[in-house]
This record gives structure tokens, sequence and C-alpha cells, in this order.
């Protein structure tokens, strides 16, 4: 019986272990006499239904009857569900059903057509390839500058700055950044001479620079300090002022100057220092008019006094200034020195001269009093002591108002009062 069941199975078997199964002797008893032990199993040959029921005692170990039965009732839940879900999900089931056959006959239809398609592009851009393109090396060389450009925007962004940057350090005083910017410029401009953006650029600078130099001569017109020239001064010295004045645009405000043109430029910067100190003297003096109204003799002092302390003070300021600058032609800077700074005292000079013949005669016309004397005598020597100031830098400013005071006008001072008053300052010197 066994062994027709032996040959029965073999046969559904993998031929390689159907024929080791039927060529080994040994291995063939051994699978009978498993096989016979199982025909002879009572629960096996069993026609009874198989009971489900279970006990809750965990040391009982289930019967085989008991796990088929557990089995046999998992499986019908199983495909219960499985059934559910499926009418559940019918129409979905049926739509990719017909959707998998639409696209199956699509692309049993148009596969090989679109095949053939995509090899006739293959071998016509072969073709193509093989053909010789002529190359635009224009072309060529603008795409490279451009990605050059686009590579480095952020150092092209900050040299498109530079005059916005030089116009921010002009507006908060610091004006020998300004110059540093225009001197980076400058140098950008050498190297690449032939890109316009450069020129643009310091085109623009110039710009900001003429009006820095042209705010800053304003600024000699007020009350400054001598510090606050010298650094005026420091930085117009570094400008070509010859393209401030003309509005010249073809050369660079920082342009060097020429030795030729040297002392045209150190002239052109006394001019603008003494003129600069001439207004201001000028517009201190208009601000004592109101006391012409109340006392014609104390408006006259304090003119002098006015004369005593700014002529002195711009004196002294330019000989601090333009002493320290290397001239090629030194007798020639002197002469021109002295016809610069004589045509400065000649015109303050004649400016206190027709203020004394204005209001002074009228102050002591008739009149004898010992102390109206003192008083003409001390408003002299104000007058003498503001020459002798002068006088340090080797100006005529005494000989100039003796002149003008004591012979050419009607003043109400002789020559007696001056020469007087120049003895009681001797004694005292």
């Amino acid at each position: 019986m066994s062994s027709i069941l032996l040959k029965t199975l073999a046969e559904d078997l993998d031929p390689h272990l159907r024929d080791q199964l039927l060529g080994d002797d040994d291995l063939q008893r051994e699978t009978q006499s498993y096989l016979s032990r199982l025909l002879i199993n009572d629960e096996l040959l069993s026609t009874e239904n198989f009971s489900t029921t279970t006990t809750d005692d965990p040391n009982r170990q289930q019967t085989l009857t008991e796990e088929i039965a557990e089995l046999d009732q998992q499986h019908h839940i199983v495909s219960k569900e499985m059934a559910a879900e499926t009418d559940h999900n019918r129409d979905l089931i049926v739509g990719i059903s017909r959707n998998l056959d639409d696209i199956k006959s699509r692309l049993a239809n148009t596969i090989p057509s679109q095949i053939d398609t995509i090899l006739q592009i293959v071998d016509s851009s072969e073709k193509f390839d093989r053909l010789v393109v002529p190359t635009n090396e224009k072309l060529e060389e603008s795409i490279k500058s451009n990605d050059v450009i686009l590579a480095n925007i952020d150092s092209v962004l900050d040299f498109l700055e530079l005059p916005t940057l030089c116009k921010l350090c002009i507006s908060q005083g610091n004006y020998q950044e300004s110059l540093e910017i225009s001197i980076l410029v400058q140098s950008l401009l050498i190297r690449f001479p032939k890109l316009t953006i450069f020129q643009r650029i310091s085109k623009q600078v110039d710009v900001e620079l003429e009006l820095m130099a042209k705010g800053l001569i304003k600024l000699l017109n007020t009350n400054l300090k001598q510090n606050q020239i010298l650094k005026i001064f420091q930085i117009l010295s570094r400008l070509n002022l010859n393209c401030v004045a003309s509005s010249s645009k073809s050369t660079s405000i920082l342009s060097p100057v020429s030795s030729e043109d040297s002392f045209h430029k150190t002239r052109f910067l006394k001019l603008i220092y003494l003129n600069g100190r001439f207004k201001f003297i000028i517009k201190e003096l208009e601000n004592l008019a109101p006391l012409i109204r109340f006392n014609r003799l104390t408006y006259l002092k304090r003119f002098v006094e006015t004369y005593r302390e700014h002529i002195f003070s711009s004196l002294s300021i330019y000989s601090t200034i333009f002493s320290t600058q290397a001239t090629t032609n030194k007798e020639t800077s002197e002469n021109d020195d002295k016809a610069l700074l004589y045509q400065y005292i000649k015109s303050l000079s004649m400016r206190l001269v027709e203020e004394i013949n204005e209001y002074f005669p009228d102050l002591y016309f008739g009149k004898s009093d010992s102390d109206d004397y003192a008083e003409k005598d001390g408003f002299i020597l104000q007058i003498i002591y503001l020459c002798k100031s002068v006088a340090k830098f080797g100006t005529n400013f005494e000989t100039i108002l003796m002149y003008e005071l004591c012979y050419k006008r009607n003043t109400g001072i002789t020559t007696e009062d001056w020469e007087r008053n120049i003895a009681k300052v001797d004694i005292y010197a």
C-alpha cells in the first residue's frame, strides 16, 4: 500500500528529486515506513467533523485535529474578507483591468512606430554632427566676457558704488578717504584704459571732488581755527584746481601737476586763501555796524581790534601754509608773495581809512579838552600797535595808513599826533 502511494506521490516531484528517491533503496524504504505510519493513524482516517473547541489550559498541547480545524477556520475567515473586499472594490478592479488592457494594446501598436522614429532621429543627429558648423568668435568672446562679469558681480557692484561712497565720505567730512577713493579709481583707469565703465566712474568721482573743493573754498570765508585751515589746504594742495576753475573735463581733478604749473597752482592757492580771509574779515566788520548809532569811537576801536586779531592770524597761517611748499624759483615766489600780501593789506587798509575818514573827524572837531586828546591818542596808539603786529610779516601797513590818514586826507589825525604816539610806543617797547 505504501509503495503504491510512494510511486503516486513521486510522479508530482521534481524529476531530479524523483530520480534520487527511486534510485536510493534506503531512502525509499524510510519513506515507505513513514507513509505506513501515516496510513494507520486513526485520527487522519477519521471521517468525523473536526471540533474547534478550545481549552484554557495553557499546558495542554493541541491535537492534530484541533490544529487542522483552527487553520480551516482562519482560511474561511480570510476567504470571506477577501471576497468582501473584492466585492467592495469591484468597480476599481474592473477599471484597472480595462486600463491595463488598453495600455497593453497601445504599447503593442505604438511602440514599434516610436522606436522607428527614435532610430531615424538618432541617424539624422549623427549626420548633423558630421556637418562643419562655423563658429562666431565675437559671440563666444562676448559670452565669456559676460560669464566673467556675472562670476564677479559683487566686485563689479563695489566699483559702481565708489562715486556714492566718495560722496558719503565728503558729506561726513572724511576728505582724505574721498581722495583715496579717487586714487583707487585712477589706478583702475590706468590699468584698464579701454573700459568705459571705469571712465564713467572716474568722471563721477571727479564731480564729487569738484563739489568738495568748492565747498572747502567757501568754508574759508567762515571763522575757522588754524588746524582746520591747515587741513583744508592739505586737501586742496592735492587737487588740480585748474580743472575746478576752468570746469575742464579733459583731465582728472587728481591728475598730477607739472613742474611748470606748480608755481601757478601755489599762487592760485594763495589767492584762494587771501580772498577767503578777506571776505571773512569784511563779514566780521559788517557785524559791528549797529555800534555806529550808539558810539562811533567805540565802533572804530572795535574795528581796529578786529583788524588786529584777524589780520595777524591770517598772515601767520599764510606763512605756515606756504613757507613749507617747495618752488622751482625761490626769488620769483618771494616777489609774488610780497605783491599778493601788499594787495591784501592795501585793500584792508583802505577800508579802515574810509571808516576813519567818515566818522573820526566829527568826533574831535573844535574840541581842545585834554580828555578828548587822551581818547584820540588812545585810538591812534591802537592803530600803531596794529601796524607793528602786521609788520612782523614784512608788510608796510604803517606807511600806507600814515600816508592816507596824515597826508592825503583830512581825517583829524595829523603828523604830529602820529609821531607823538610813535614815540610812546618806542619808549614802552
